[in-house]
């Protein structure tokens, strides 16, 4: 959960901030700027190049994949808290 709160919550709250200045509506992914998405191709490539070169053992990828998932299904319900809260201000 370590990641969550040094990673994530500060990259939620940096979206949150990108999604409310938004005046108009756009594609749901329009919100992360070209250094989001280079990192997150970075990412994948990284985490892709590590599954299949097995430099890691499967014990240490399962648990990294559980705080992982758990960090970003905390971050998911957050955006999603959030969402409701602006449906419920717009109307």
């Amino acid at each position: 959960m370590l990641g969550f709160y040094f990673v994530f919550l500060k990259l939620y709250y940096k979206h949150s901030e990108r999604i409310k200045q938004k005046s108009d509506v756009n594609c749901p992914f329009s919100f992360f700027d070209a250094r989001g998405w280079i990192m997150m191709i970075f990412m994948i490539t990284l985490g892709v190049g590590i599954r299949h070169s097995r430099i890691l053992p499967d014990s240490f990828i399962s648990v990294f994949y559980t705080g992982l998932s758990s960090a970003l299904i905390i971050t998911g319900i957050l955006f999603l808290i959030q969402s409701v809260k602006e449906g419920r201000n717009s109307k």
